[in-house]
């Protein structure tokens, strides 16, 4: 009897342990790393970089610094938004809001730019094309509304009331078509 007691006890313990490896692995866990690499504008990897991930509202932090081949590595960080800030000697800082919402670890590839380097575009744009300059009176209209057109008589045609414009068709004008007011109607 003692015997079969020790066969259930140890058929015991080793389900426990099972069990409780099986539901840890399906959990798992609430924290996953994140991961990363710095290189400059030109692709060159930046060791030394400092690289660090705050929460401010759970006040979570954790700083690390790139190896020689510019990657990074902060294991453990749980599931939260997270502000990134990198700082390396030379560059301009760096950062960005990242969201962990995984146990897949979270890969980070950032681009630092040189210091003292910028980059400006101006745009600049003239409203000249977009004014009609003509000061003489005309409607565009498309084909759609010729068919709309109500004729007094059958003896008047629809040529008779549209006249093709022999001047230049102002820019974003599309047709050239124009409706020429008539008094009368034959």
């Amino acid at each position: 009897m003692l015997a079969s007691c020790k066969k259930s006890l140890a058929f015991m313990v080793v389900l426990y342990l099972a069990l409780g490896v099986s539901a840890n692995a399906q959990s798992g866990g609430n924290s996953t790393s994140v991961t990363g690499t710095v290189v400059d504008q030109t692709g060159a990897v930046v060791p030394g970089a400092t690289v660090e991930i705050h929460n401010p509202v759970s006040a979570f932090q954790r700083t690390t610094k790139t190896d020689s081949a510019g990657k990074f590595a902060i294991p453990n960080v749980p599931f939260n938004p997270y502000h990134v800030s990198v700082t390396a000697e030379g560059f301009n800082s760096y950062s960005q809001d990242t969201d962990v919402r995984s146990v897949v670890p979270v890969n980070l590839n950032i681009s630092l730019k040189v210091q003292g380097s910028e980059e400006a575009v101006t745009v600049e744009a003239a409203s000249g094309d977009l004014l009609e300059n003509d000061s003489t009176f005309h409607t565009d209209v498309d084909r759609g509304l010729f068919d709309k057109i109500p004729l007094e008589s059958s003896s008047s045609s629809v040529s008779s009331l549209i006249t093709r414009e022999s001047r230049p068709i102002p820019m974003g004008c599309s047709t050239g078509w124009a409706i020429t007011p008539r008094t009368h109607f034959q």
